[in-house]
């Protein structure tokens, strides 16, 4: 018992990767994980390979030549994985359909020498073009006609496509698209069909893929609903406490150190906006398929790119004042260990000390997520889709991405923990719901994740708020700050370890081990600071 107690963050540590390790080793449900669902990350071919083939697509169309293309995107369909996945059926989807409609793929446009634009689905596994979409002004033909065109392409194209089918549309929203279904070729409830979009006496687009039933979109409607409304909660009340730092900021003015946490709120946009640029093909690809016109993908981005910059301006700010104004109120508190400073003598050793206390934080919060999420997982059915918008395929340099943690740390411990909690312990004279508070509000958005139900995220965040609201009231901002890096930096770090490459494995690793890299780089050039400061032409300054 002495030896625990004496090493007490090596003992939360060890039993942090013992629950990590065995909700690994001890899966539940595996069979029917959407990983199942995407092709082996060193069986993928490349982005360059996917071009070539979209590009000699093109070639074989009636007089065109590729000259140009955007940068080549990742698409999922989400809809049929969540499906497949919520009611237990995946092995059978990857058993008979997978190898012929698969639910991710590459995304190429390409532009040819006539001034079309072309949108090829490309098989991330094969390079087979799996669907396609073409600009055209043409006008449309009579619905008979239509589904002549449409028949003759499916009879040419597509001798896969077998059976009776049945054909619906077009509708007012939908002027020159028919659905051809296929009753019974089906997965669940899913039924097989071949969308076809048929402008002037072409085809403009095809896709083949199954349609989940009404009842699964409605559910996930009602879910994606709760977690929009508890998103808007988060926005709401974060704008609301970021108007009280201002308030606080002012007010106590006097005291408040308006220097501090300049660096930090700096480093947080810096981050910030380089990942907005990393994020490009993630963007790009939301565009292709949220905008009105699905070729507006790489303009949409680029508007998206420069609201993210403002919004990253915007929150540095949020952090920002939450430093400033959050120290102030903790100065009057006095109930949490004062934040070290540069000028201080013992700003380096307190550093380490922080790095070290964070590992052994983050070990064991990565073990206890781990637990939840199997809990989750075994007995609430939980689970979670390959969102495009997120995905390490849609992103320029997916080494950069895990510089993320430091800005994530940041920005939410600032918020949500150093004035956050000071706010609502100010609020409610109570401590308890001083860390439960903005322990809630920042789960809500995290329920933006494609994680369901959206109830698990809101349970495991707000856990997780709890621990990080300890660890700032028992040992400080610093220790909670490296803590978060620590474990963000880890779960985006895990992906590169698993890659092929050992250029990847080699950054993921470095990512993990950065945080106490950072703490030493710190407590040296403190110490060579200090010493300097420390000469009989520099004394240093007492507080």
């Amino acid at each position: 018992m002495l030896f625990l107690i004496r090493y007490k963050w090596f003992t939360l540590a060890t039993i942090g990767i013992i629950f990590f390790l065995a909700a690994g080793w001890w899966p539940v449900g595996t069979e029917n994980d959407g990983s199942k669902l995407s092709v082996p990350s060193d069986k993928v071919i490349s982005k360059e390979t996917a071009l070539s083939a979209a590009q000699e697509w093109v070639k074989q169309q009636p007089d065109q030549q590729p000259i140009s293309h955007n940068p080549v995107t990742f698409q999922s369909n989400t809809l049929l994985s969540g499906y497949l996945q919520k009611n237990k059926i995946v092995p059978s989807y990857v058993n008979q359909f997978l190898s012929l409609y698969p639910i991710e793929y590459w995304q190429v446009e390409v532009k040819s020498s006539t001034g079309l634009n072309y949108l090829v689905d490309i098989n991330m596994l094969t390079g087979k073009v799996e669907g396609w979409r073409k600009t055209s002004t043409n006008t449309a033909v009579s619905r008979r006609e239509a589904i002549r065109i449409a028949e003759s392409y499916l009879l040419s194209e597509h001798k896969e496509l077998k059976g009776n089918y049945t054909v619906s549309g077009p509708d007012a929203k939908n002027p020159n698209r028919y659905v051809f279904t296929y009753p019974d070729v089906k997965i669940g409830e899913a039924v097989l069909s071949a969308v076809i979009e048929v402008k002037g006496r072409e085809v403009a687009s095809y896709h083949a893929s199954f349609q989940v039933p009404n009842s699964h979109i409605a559910w996930l409607n009602k879910q994606d609903a709760a977690s929009s409304q508890m998103g808007r909660l988060n926005l709401i009340l974060t704008a609301l406490m970021a108007l009280a730092a201002i308030y606080y900021a002012i007010r106590l003015r006097k005291t408040t150190l308006f220097r501090r946490g300049l660096v930090l709120a700096a480093v947080f946009v810096a981050i910030y906006m380089l990942n907005n640029w990393n994020q490009f093909p993630a963007f790009q690809a939301m565009g292709y398929t949220q905008s009105p016109d699905p070729f507006s993908g790489h303009s949409a981005a680029s508007i998206l790119v420069i609201l993210s910059n403002f919004f990253a301006i915007g929150m540095g700010i949020v952090a920002y004042l939450s430093i400033t104004s959050g120290e102030t109120l903790w100065q009057q508190y006095n109930s949490m260990p004062k934040t070290p400073r540069w000028r201080d003598s013992s700003f380096g050793r307190e550093t380490l000390q922080s790095v070290g206390r964070g590992y052994g934080l983050a070990m064991f919060m990565l073990g206890l997520q781990a637990l939840m999420l199997w809990i989750a997982q075994a007995g609430f059915g939980m689970w979670s889709v390959n969102d495009p918008s997120s995905s390490y395929y849609n992103l320029l340099n997916p080494l950069l991405f895990p510089l993320m943690a430091w800005a994530a740390a940041i920005s939410e411990e600032a918020v949500y923990r150093l004035f956050g909690i000071a706010l609502f312990a100010r609020l409610f004279r109570n401590t308890f719901l001083a860390v439960l508070v903005p322990s809630l509000i920042w789960a809500f958005n995290h329920t933006l994740y494609p994680i369901y139900p959206v109830y698990t995220r809101l349970i495991e965040v707000t856990l997780l708020g709890l621990l990080f609201g300890y660890a700032l009231l028992k040992y400080g901002f610093m220790t909670a700050l490296f803590a978060h890096a620590i474990i963000d930096s880890t779960l985006m770090g895990l992906p590169l370890i698993g890659s092929a490459g050992l250029g990847a494995t080699a950054a993921g690793v470095a990512y993990v081990t950065l945080p106490l890299l950072v703490a030493i780089i710190l407590w040296l050039l403190h110490g060579l600071w200090f010493k300097g400061r420390a000469s009989p032409l520099h004394p240093v300054m007492r507080e």
